[in-house]
């Protein structure tokens, strides 16, 4: 019997290794195009780069991981990054809003903490799972003070809450409330695949 072996790699490492082998391509790509660069100091730089976003992301740093990622401009990189930051952000509002959803979604709101809007459905979830009675009071008190899009998230919140929970009748009815046609139009669809499936 064979014995298989797994190697383990940090995401920094993966990275950097990707950086190398897509400026590679590049050059194998269009020798005769390519730029007149050293591809070893073009990729130290790429690299060094990767390396200070990773170190932000680890760090908390989250606001200083996206202002800096917008300084990478491979495609495949920036993609790989991104994915890294938003798996660091929904991992810090799960946290947040496991021992304080209140205070989670008022940084959520602010922006200060780095954490992006589209966080918001997320937090507003685990709030509903925790105590439904006193998220829904909070949105309440909240509701006036929101602007159109992040009004729309949080009743999208407590529409998948209520359709997850069977209510689906409710969830129609909160669901009318609405904005954005597009979301209102995906959530019915939830809605009435729901009830089909029950049916």
């Amino acid at each position: 019997m064979k014995r298989r072996f797994f190697i383990t790699i940090s995401p920094r490492v993966f990275l950097a290794f990707s950086v190398f082998l897509v400026l590679i391509a590049c050059e194998q790509k269009n020798p005769k195009e390519a730029p007149d660069v050293n591809v070893t100091d073009t990729a130290k730089n790429i690299d060094s780069n990767v390396d200070a976003i990773m170190t932000a992301i680890s760090d908390g740093r989250l606001i200083d991981a996206r202002q800096r990622l917008n300084s990478i401009k491979n495609e495949e990189i920036h993609q790989s990054l991104s994915d890294e930051l938003n798996r660091a952000q929904e991992l810090e509002i799960r946290r947040l809003a496991t021992e304080n959803p209140e205070q989670a979604l008022e940084l959520i709101i602010t922006g200060s903490t780095g954490i992006e809007k589209f966080w918001t459905e997320v937090a507003m979830r685990e709030f509903l799972i925790k105590d439904n009675l006193t998220a829904r009071t909070w949105y309440q008190s909240k509701s006036k003070e929101l602007g159109v899009e992040e009004n729309d998230r949080f009743i999208l919140a407590l529409a998948r809450y209520d359709l997850n929970e069977g209510n689906w009748r409710n969830a129609a009815k909160i669901n009318e409330q609405v904005v954005n046609p597009e979301v209102k139009k995906a959530v019915r669809d939830e809605i009435n695949g729901k009830i089909e499936g029950d049916s």
